[in-house]
């Protein structure tokens, strides 16, 4: 008579079954309304979509207007479920810091100034340049006013 292809797993309907089986068997309408979305809180909706969904699928019966009973199969169906093995949280890793190379200092003969390429070719560096209205030459020296 239960038919459990009506019930999909992730459905409102199977979290109402697996509350009403976690709380004995037999629970009001109100209680079975709390682990789910706010969708199915309302009361013709959740009667309409979990309830009968339920009855129709054989894993309950209305007891009276707002109480709810599991049935021998309903409960069996359920703890198949509720005896599964809960699935580990995923924690996250710590990435380690990279390492570092050491410390060497800069070889500064590696980075030695290109020698003139033709003799002469340095003496733009001589010729004073126009600062604040006196010519000085890059080693500070004032050339003229």
């Amino acid at each position: 008579m239960s038919n459990p292809a009506l019930i999909r797993t992730d459905s409102a309907a199977h979290t109402a079954l697996l509350r009403l089986v976690e709380l004995g068997g037999t629970a009001l309408l109100n209680e079975l309304k709390v682990p789910l979305s706010p969708r199915y809180r309302v009361d013709h909706i959740f009667r309409s979509a979990v309830v009968s969904a339920l009855v129709d699928a054989g894993f309950a019966r209305m007891e009276d207007r707002y109480r709810l009973k599991a049935t021998h199969a309903g409960e069996n169906y359920a703890g198949e479920f509720l005896s599964a093995p809960v699935a580990k949280k995923y924690v996250p890793q710590i990435v380690p810091g990279r390492a570092l190379r050491e410390h060497r200092e800069l070889d500064i003969s590696k980075y030695r100034s290109a020698a003139p390429i033709r003799p002469g070719s340095d003496e733009y560096k001589n010729i004073p340049s126009l600062m604040g209205g006196a010519r000085k030459l890059p080693s500070g020296e004032v050339v003229g006013s």
